[in-house]
Parts: C-alpha cells; sequence; structure tokens
C-alpha cells in the first residue's frame, strides 16, 4: 500500500532552518519521504500511530549524537503519513511525550 505523505507547519519551519545549515538534509528528507511512502512504521514507535526516526547527517559524520529526529504520524481515516517534528540532537536531546500528543493533534487543525 502507498501512503501519502503530509507535513504541518512547524516541520516545515525547522526543516528549512536545518536545511539551511545542512545542505544535505534535504535529500535525505525527500529519500525518507519515499521510505514512508512504502512503509508508514520506520524507526521506534514512542507513541501510538506515532514514530521516531533518526537520520544520520551525511553532511558531518563525526560522532553518534550527529542525528537528525524525525517524529512522524500515522492517520488511518486518509492513509497519510504526517512529519510532525524534526531535529537537531545536537540542539535538542529528546522530544516529550506532552509534546508528541500536541504534534499530533495539531494535525487535525492543518
Amino acid at each position: 500500500m502507498n501512503f501519502k505523505i503530509g507535513t504541518i507547519t512547524g516541520f516545515r519551519k525547522e526543516a528549512k532552518r536545518l536545511t539551511k545549515k545542512y545542505k544535505s538534509l534535504k535529500q535525505e528528507i525527500e529519500s525518507l519521504g519515499f521510505q514512508l511512502s512504502q512503509n508508514h512504521a520506520i524507526g521506534i514507535a514512542p507513541g501510538i500511530n506515532c514514530f521516531k526516526i533518526r537520520l544520520s547527517k551525511a553532511s558531518n559524520n563525526t560522532c553518534k549524537s550527529d542525528v537528525t529526529c524525525v517524529i512522524t504520524g500515522f492517520t488511518a481515516e486518509d492513509g497519510t503519513v504526517y512529519l510532525l517534528s524534526i531535529f537537531d540532537k545536537s540542539e535538542k536531546d529528546n522530544i516529550l511525550d506532552a509534546e508528541i500528543q500536541e504534534l499530533i493533534h495539531s494535525i487535525s487543525k492543518e
């Protein structure tokens, strides 16, 4: 089954900021989008219908913490995988469950 890929405003803003910092990130996000269109259940599941995916940055392979995390959410109603959040592990260590719930609720507002 093929899934549609959507984004929320917060993801687009953070992705734009990070792609200016890491030039290869745009291509990595596009590749992730293709993978997600084939299988929505990629990564670690911190919540229901929600996954945390680690992308290693090709621009900077110096240590394990040089990864970017993408939080995705899946809605069964229309078969869309939403890219909810993206953050650099060097800037933000983790995302709280309350933040994930807020991101999931923001899908319906978009």
